[in-house]
């Protein structure tokens, strides 16, 4: 069965996602490594109250673009 509470996973993409990562991790909140991924991206993880999965991920071409390494 699908469709239910905890069933589901949204991808999104920040600019200051290490700013975020340090924020997420100084509230409490239990989150993934941050990954540098093959396909270019930066990411971390972490599943809400709800029990469904969230990935806060960022471009690393975009990053350097605005001078962030």
């Amino acid at each position: 069965e699908s469709g239910g509470v905890g069933d589901g996973q949204q991808q999104l993409y920040v600019e200051d996602i290490a700013v975020i990562y340090e924020e997420f991790k100084q509230a409490g909140i239990q989150v993934s490594d941050m990954m540098d991924q093959t396909w270019g991206n930066l990411e971390f993880g972490f599943v809400d109250p709800d029990g469904n999965r969230l990935c806060i991920a960022a471009n690393k071409g975009s990053m350097e673009q605005h001078g962030v390494r």
